[in-house]
């Protein structure tokens, strides 16, 4: 009897630890590898892209890599990159305003939008009324300047609308 019980406890350990696997497609921000983050930092490196250095946050969905960089000069820009079989492909680079909807394909998806309100007294952000990844990060460009970002960042595969129609003043909502 206490075998069974041992065997049963270890079989629920096994089950209740293993993990579900690692497909992208239902992974709203799949983790990186070091070595993936190191062919994207080189890709950025010796081609002609911002600097590595000015990387702030990746974001994954689906075969789509996004990489979110800030300079002084371009404010927050995004990188696609699209990874196809451990290949990476670059897809475009976009500008970004305070809330600019961008996707790697027309209508389809994912799209991402890095949410960097003017008014410095927003506590949080909703995009297409669904939650939003805060991420704070400081650049001192000199010893006495220093710049405090902080960027929402949406990404989803449907936004409940085309892209066409997308109005920032009424999919965005700035929570004080």
């Amino acid at each position: 009897m206490r075998k069974i019980l041992l065997l049963f406890t270890i079989s629920l350990l096994l089950v209740g630890c293993s993990s579900k696997g690692t497909d992208t497609e239902d992974n709203n921000n799949s983790v990186l590898s070091d070595n993936m983050i190191e062919k994207i930092q080189e890709t950025m490196e010796t081609g002609d892209y911002t600097s590595p250095d000015n990387i702030f946050d990746y974001e994954v969905k689906g075969k789509y890599i996004f990489v979110l960089t800030h300079t002084l000069q371009k404010g927050i820009e995004i990188t696609t990159f699209e990874n196809d079989s451990n290949e990476l492909k670059f897809v475009n680079t976009s500008k970004t305003s305070e809330a600019t909807l961008i996707s790697p394909t027309k209508n389809d998806g994912p799209y991402i939008i890095a949410i960097q309100p003017k008014d410095s007294d927003v506590k949080d952000v909703k995009a297409f009324g669904k939650k939003t990844k805060l991420v704070e990060f400081s650049k001192e460009y000199t010893g006495n300047f220093k710049d405090e970002i902080k960027c929402w960042i949406f990404i989803d595969n449907d936004i409940g609308k085309s892209p066409e129609k997308y109005n920032e003043n009424e999919d965005i909502e700035y929570i004080k």
